[in-house]
């Protein structure tokens, strides 16, 4: 006696277009979490370029007053670039672009020559009592490092003295 056979329902394609709908589903999420892991790391280099172009530019900043040294016990000429006065007890907060130089490098370009930062410094003369030292003068030196992406902003800041040879 031969079996007749029943007739299908379709409930395993059922099944099949949920598991297919699930597997999709976890695809999906794969792929949109690989492209967030690469933003992720492609700000965290671009946030390195513009630290490392930062201290670059303070390092350019605190060279240019050693070079003029005797000049900026007076309060430094042009050749520094401190025509702003600080007067006030307090460190700058913020930068500005005023006085500032563009500091070199050749390390913030890409094999094809295309820039991958850029750098700024800038030096104020800290004329007031709070940083006052015998024989010396202060000066504010700020940095200001900028990555490929323009919100990639990174501001260094020190205080260096310069004083009479002994």
């Amino acid at each position: 006696m031969t079996d007749m056979p029943q007739k299908q329902e379709g409930f395993v394609l059922i099944i099949c277009l949920i598991l297919l709908a699930a597997l999709s589903l976890l695809v999906i999420h794969g792929v949109g979490a690989n492209t967030m892991g690469e933003h992720m790391a492609g700000n965290h280099l671009d946030r390195a370029r513009a630290q490392m172009a930062a201290e670059q530019a303070i390092t350019q900043g605190l060279a240019d007053l050693q070079t003029n040294g005797l000049d900026c016990l007076t309060g430094c000429d042009s050749t520094v670039n401190t025509t702003a006065k600080n007067t006030t007890n307090l460190l700058r907060s913020a930068w500005s672009d005023t006085n500032a130089r563009t500091a070199s490098s050749t390390a913030w370009s890409n094999t094809a020559g295309t820039p991958t930062a850029s750098a700024k410094y800038s030096i104020t003369w800290q004329d007031n009592v709070a940083f006052r030292k015998t024989d010396c003068e202060a000066y504010s030196v700020m940095g200001r490092g900028q990555g490929f992406n323009s919100q990639s902003v990174v501001i260094l800041h020190t205080v260096a003295y310069v004083c009479t040879a002994d």
